[in-house]
């Protein structure tokens, strides 16, 4: 799930909606799972210098609200 989420937001997809859509998963997220998920996005041979240009996106999606309080 945090994969797609991810995959999302590279294909520029709104933040607000998948904000909502992945509320769940995103209050799970951790350091460590963001690592794994940078490192199977080169597996799918996503080149880094793809993967930079969004990770602020997608740190901001997965750690703006923690714990949704």
């Amino acid at each position: 799930m945090f994969l797609q989420g991810e995959l999302c937001i590279m294909n520029g997809e709104n933040e607000k909606m998948l904000m909502e859509k992945y509320r769940d998963a995103i209050g799970h997220m951790t350091p460590h799972i963001m690592l794994k998920l940078e490192g199977r996005q080169m597996q799918m041979g996503i080149s880094p210098d793809n993967i930079k240009k969004d990770v602020v996106k997608v740190i901001y999606l997965f750690f703006k609200n923690p714990g949704w309080e």
